[in-house]
């Protein structure tokens, strides 16, 4: 092949030599079909293979260091015969150097907290503690980075501590009885029906906007009884009318309270001349006479006249629906001012949506305000006098479920966020629900997150049950499993308790919060209110033992004089602090006051009898045994018992026999029959005691030493004349020990043999 043959063509193209062969020629297919079919379905080869060619280029240069470089399109081929194009490179962040944790730091490497820094999570220590690299995020406020070597410990509040003590308001209204049972001690309490939810609210003072007083007083109109003031013979249709309209005036005179203080934020921030816009902040209060003041002042007697009649029967509504109508078929709404149109809107009745004569003038009522003033719009100007509250309700919900992101949504007050979820609403929200019949239940209704940003903040849906099911009995749990003596026969005031899962659980979330936050009298008087007996003396117990090192003199009496726990339960909290702490003697003492014996035996037997035996202190190795009950401890008979008769042998038997061995004495039969009856038990407890004090947690060398003193004085006490069969596993005893008894045994085979030749 000639050097001309390899030179360059003259348009500058090169030969592709790795490019495979076109797929028509792979099939053996006319090109010129082939070519017509390329081109009616896909784009000409040549552009393709240009644009290959460019973004071959494009690859080939190099990437600046600093640069962001972002994913481009993936061309589409020609054909099938044309070959896949490079892909496109991914795209990737660069951080800046300044930015990195370890900027600056680079050779500290000692340092953990900043090699391993990526490495750490959040996590929970003793006492409540959270400890976190950074500043801690939430759904408000975000996290910059954890860019420190800074370990920080954060104890959240899981409460407010400024509301009242809403606890100790309802143990001033609870009966704490104890059970008539003898084998039963735990305390229970009787729930006052006479307590509602007025009692509580009347704590707050009257400047006290937060939402918890806020849900005190909502329970208070929603579900406190009403004093109706009508005579026995009034039909009940009419009653229930009466009671329906009471409940409406209750919730629109806590509705007006509840948003004063948001209207009153709302006419500072905007503060104008215009009295038209003032007088809507004011009757999006139900501030119907402020407004009706600020138009009068404004020069609009009119509109002033007009609003003062609100809420209008159905002729005045519509009168303005119809003046309304014909502004809008004349296009004058163009020329009125935008809050004039609401105030009118509202004087019909319309309180979502004001349509206008365009698109331009149509008109959202309720922009830029919050759900409670949303709902108090279609309460106070949209519905009637006569209007059911479920009727307003259901229109609200459907309001916020057709104009998501338009309408306020009743999100927690805590949170920003003004969607609409559908999973997490306000406590306030859940109250109103569940006063209608057959809308929500109690579980979803007391999610502690619709009452505080804390999921752990158990406290007003807690007190909130108490309320509702406890003593007003109103509203329970789907899951509470009523007794016998709810039939269709039973009367309506009969007590009726039952059971309830989610109750309790309820209960021991919300104790276990106040022990956490060291109100250790408060937590017990929670779980007083759990309605198993059993789990209820279980739970008390564990409690107090987990507070021991807490309870002092003024806890113990509060706890025993105002709870009524028994003493029993709390000296065996401080028993087992007492032995964690290694004081054995004390705990001893305190489970035999807590009467809880068969621990205080365990207890004496493993620590505190070997070392009273080898001080040879045998009056407190016998008291020791002594002040407990052998009825309430199963094995004291091989317990014990043992070291009682020990006592009782090694005492006895030296002494009887000196006086049976004495020349100018006249044995006495009745201690001549103790010698005996002593002198027998001794091989029973040489064969037993080794058993005993075997393998003991607080043996190792002192129980050996002790078991080995105890053999050697029982050795002593046996009479070497009688013929006695010893038992004994080798090295029990020490080697004089052993000596002496082999000693002992010849010596007495001696004199027999010699009393018998004689």
């Amino acid at each position: 092949m000639d050097d001309d043959e390899l030179r360059l063509s003259p348009d500058g193209d090169e030969d592709d030599e790795g490019e495979p062969a076109p797929w028509a020629q792979q099939l053996d297919l006319e090109p010129h079909r082939v070519h017509v079919m390329q081109t009616s379905l896909f784009r000409v080869p040549e552009l393709a293979k240009a644009q290959q060619k460019e973004n071959s280029s494009f690859l080939k240069h190099r990437r600046s260091s600093d640069a962001h470089f972002e994913p481009k399109e993936v061309p589409p081929r020609a054909s099938f015969a044309q070959p896949r194009s490079q892909p496109p490179p991914r795209k990737f962040v660069r951080v800046a150097s300044s930015a990195s944790i370890a900027a600056s730091h680079e050779g500290v490497y000692i340092d953990a907290g900043l090699s391993l820094g990526r490495s750490f999570r959040v996590g929970w220590g003793p006492g409540d503690r959270l400890v976190h690299v950074g500043e801690l995020a939430t759904e408000i406020t975000s996290s910059q980075g954890a860019n420190s070597s800074v370990i920080k410990i954060t104890t959240p509040q899981l409460s407010s501590t400024e509301a009242p003590d809403l606890l100790q308001h309802l143990l001033s209204h609870t009966h704490i009885e104890q059970p008539s049972d003898d084998h039963d001690d735990t305390p229970f309490v009787q729930p006052n029906r006479d307590l509602t939810f007025s009692s509580f609210s009347s704590l707050f003072t009257t400047q006290d906007k937060s939402h918890c007083a806020s849900v005190f007083r909502l329970g208070h109109a929603l579900f406190d009884p009403l004093q109706l003031h009508l005579g026995e013979r009034v039909p009940a249709d009419i009653r229930n009318r009466v009671y329906d309209l009471r409940r409406s005036d209750a919730l629109s005179a806590w509705l007006t309270r509840a948003v004063s203080s948001s209207v009153e934020q709302d006419i500072k921030a905007h503060a104008s001349t215009d009295s038209a816009r003032i007088a809507f902040l004011h009757l999006t209060g139900n501030q119907v006479e402020k407004a009706v003041e600020c138009l009068t002042s404004g020069g609009n007697i009119r509109l002033a006249t007009l609003i003062s009649q609100v809420p209008g029967d159905i002729e005045f509504r519509a009168d303005i629906r119809d003046q309304m109508q014909i502004w809008k078929d004349e296009k004058v709404d163009v020329h009125m001012n935008e809050t004039v149109r609401k105030l009118y809107a509202l004087a019909a009745g319309e309180a979502e949506f004001l349509q206008g004569s365009s698109k331009k003038e149509d008109t959202d009522i309720t922009k830029g305000l919050d759900w409670l003033r949303v709902f108090g719009l279609q309460l106070w100007f949209s519905s009637f006098l006569d209007t059911p509250l479920r009727e307003t309700f259901e229109v609200y919900e459907r309001l916020i479920k057709e104009n998501v992101g338009k309408v306020a949504a009743p999100t927690p007050w805590y949170s920003k966020a003004a969607l609409h979820t559908g999973v997490l609403t306000d406590g306030l929200f859940n109250l109103i629900k569940l006063s209608l019949p057959s809308s929500i239940t109690l579980e979803s209704a007391l999610n502690p997150l619709s009452f505080s940003p804390n999921p752990r903040d158990y406290k007003v849906p807690w007190l909130l049950y108490i309320l509702l099911s406890r003593c007003l009995r109103v509203r329970d749990f789907n899951d509470r499993l009523l007794s016998d003596a709810m039939n269709d026969e039973s009367d309506v005031t009969q007590e009726i308790e039952g059971y309830s899962e989610v109750a309790d659980a309820l209960t021991v979330n919300f104790a276990s919060q106040l022990q956490q936050e060291g109100l250790i009298q408060e937590a017990a008087f929670v779980l007083l209110f759990l309605e198993d007996a059993i789990g209820r003396k279980r739970a008390i117990k564990e409690l107090l033992a987990r507070s021991a090192p807490l309870l002092d003199e003024w806890k113990i009496a509060g706890l025993h004089g105002s709870l009524r726990i028994p003493r029993e339960w709390i000296d065996e909290a401080n028993a087992t602090h007492a032995l964690y702490l290694g004081d054995i003697y004390l705990a001893y003492e305190l489970y035999t006051q807590a009467r809880v014996h068969r621990t205080a035996h365990e207890l004496a037997i493993a620590y505190l009898a070997p070392e009273a035996i080898l001080r040879d202190d045998l009056d407190l190795l016998a008291n020791l045994f002594a002040a407990l009950d052998e009825t309430l401890i199963d094995d004291f008979s091989v317990g014990g018992q043992l070291f009682i008769d020990y006592v009782h042998i090694v005492s006895r038997v030296p002494l009887l026999r000196e006086n049976q061995q004495a020349e100018d004495v006249v044995p006495d039969a009745s201690e001549t029959s103790e010698l005996e009856s002593l002198s027998g038990r001794i091989p029973k407890l040489i064969g037993i005691l080794p058993d005993v004090l075997r393998d003991k947690p607080g043996g190792g060398d002192q129980c050996s030493a002790a078991l080995s003193h105890m053999l050697s004085r029982l050795l002593d006490c046996l009479d070497p004349s009688e013929p006695t069969k010893i038992e004994m596993q080798p090295g029990l005893v020490d080697e004089a020990a052993r000596l002496k008894l082999i000693h002992s045994s010849a010596y007495g085979a001696f004199l027999r043999t010699i009393a018998t030749m004689a």
